[in-house]
């Protein structure tokens, strides 16, 4: 099985990862791969990535909700092994060290983010990152998580997410065509989510691409 020097940067949704690929204006020094959403589509991602060549280190990025009432939207947060090697400093340079939690649904209530942050006490939640980081735990691959905030603790998602994916947990353009239809007084609500996600992934693309340079620096500096 071939191996390769370039990190695999793990993605659930394209519009997640379109604005790191706008940082590059050369090629990047990374593979990039979409998963879709949920543990199984992610699992079956990165089965297939690490088929075709084995990654020195992985890393799963994206969005993720706020449990934590502490962190606001926009907050870059992050985790990683041990073995995680990067440029000193860096890390604590671009976020928060936090811990996750890996849902199997979108959590789209106040409610139901402050009910699982109180069984948890994990400050975010989202739906790839353990699935992901322990198929490279069980191969010795270094790996990371690192999301930016699109909805804070006491944010309300102004659609059900749920609602819009068919049992595959791929999003169907029709699906969200009937929830907009359905709630068209929650049309304002959706615009201004959909500005705050744009400057979120924004955010979270300048701070990866620091990462991605700090792992390809090289040199005696790549200590944690």
């Amino acid at each position: 099985m071939p191996v390769t020097k370039l990190p695999l940067i793990l993605f659930a949704v394209p519009e997640e990862a379109a604005p790191f690929r706008k940082l590059w204006e050369e090629e990047m020094p990374c593979r990039v791969a979409v998963t879709g959403i949920g543990a199984e589509n992610a699992r079956r991602v990165i089965r297939e990535a690490f088929a075709e060549e084995i990654p020195p280190v992985v890393i799963t990025s994206g969005f993720a909700g706020g449990l934590n009432p502490a962190i606001k939207t926009g907050d870059v947060l992050w985790d990683c092994d041990d073995d995680f090697h990067v440029r000193l400093g860096l890390l604590e340079s671009i976020g928060r060290q936090s811990s996750f939690h890996c849902a199997k649904s979108v959590l789209v209530t106040r409610e139901e983010k402050a009910q699982l942050f109180q069984s948890t006490k994990c400050d975010g939640v989202e739906m790839e990152s353990a699935i992901i980081r322990e198929f490279c735990k069980e191969r010795s691959i270094p790996s990371m998580t690192l999301r930016v905030v699109s909805d804070s603790a006491n944010e309300n998602m102004p659609l059900d997410f749920n609602k819009i994916v068919d049992v595959g947990m791929n999003v169907r353009p029709h699906l969200i065509a009937w929830q907009v239809l359905t709630h068209f007084w929650k049309i304002p609500a959706l615009i201004q989510f959909q500005g705050t996600v744009k400057r979120a992934s924004s955010t979270l693309a300048k701070s990866l691409k620091d990462v991605v340079e700090g792992l390809s620096d090289g040199g005696d500096e790549f200590v944690r």
